[in-house]
């Protein structure tokens, strides 16, 4: 009966909106592994439209900018806790600055794909691709859009009034908290994607 009461207890204290964020965030993995697995099992089985190709530079560039992002972002949320806000200001622009860069050099390399034909009415490969692409890119642009009113929201001067309701609600971490994991997520799923399609868009399988 105790055991059962801890329990109800220690569901009840979960964040609902951490709750759903997190079940979103396995339905998605759920997603790109499934996606991947098939490019796996499609390649041996119709080598014929396949097309060997390398991915382009800038999408290491772009790998470089995420991590930073998330980095910064990181380092944000750690001076959030100490309310601190200038240094928290100044790592919430240099998030949002890197993970601008990061949208920016994956539009580039997307643009440089097509130019070498790869594209969604192509090769198997290249359409595979294209797909998770763009899947990937719905998450990122809905990341951005998160992270820009979050950057809204710390960068605009509050009146003192504002600062004591905020210091009292118990929620007052919750929304970059939510942000931060995922970004996270956002910045681990397309290094994932970006090194296994460097691998599996140049060498054969045999």
């Amino acid at each position: 009966m105790q055991l059962a009461v801890q329990r109800e207890n220690y569901y009840s204290k979960i964040n609902p909106k951490k709750f759903m964020l997190w079940m979103g965030i396995i339905s998605i993995l759920m997603m790109f592994a499934a996606l991947t697995s098939a490019y796996l099992v499609k390649r041996p089985a119709d080598p014929s439209t396949w097309t060997l190709f390398r991915l382009p530079s800038i999408f290491a560039w772009s790998s470089g900018f995420v991590v930073l992002s998330s980095v910064a972002l990181q380092i944000a949320w750690f001076f959030r806790k100490k309310e601190n806000q200038w240094p928290l200001r100044l790592m919430m622009i240099l998030s949002v600055i890197t993970a601008v860069a990061f949208a920016a050099c994956q539009y580039l390399g997307w643009v440089e794909l097509e130019r070498i034909g790869i594209r969604l009415g192509g090769s198997s490969n290249g359409a595979f691709l294209m797909v998770i692409a763009g899947l990937h890119l719905l998450h990122l642009i809905g990341g951005l859009l998160i992270m820009a009113v979050m950057f809204v929201k710390y960068l605009k001067p509050r009146e003192q009034l504002e600062n004591l309701i905020e210091e009292v609600n118990p929620n007052r971490f919750l929304g970059l908290e939510l942000l931060l994991t995922y970004w996270h997520f956002v910045g681990i799923l397309w290094l994932y994607l970006y090194f296994f399609f460097s691998h599996y868009t140049e060498l054969p399988i045999i």
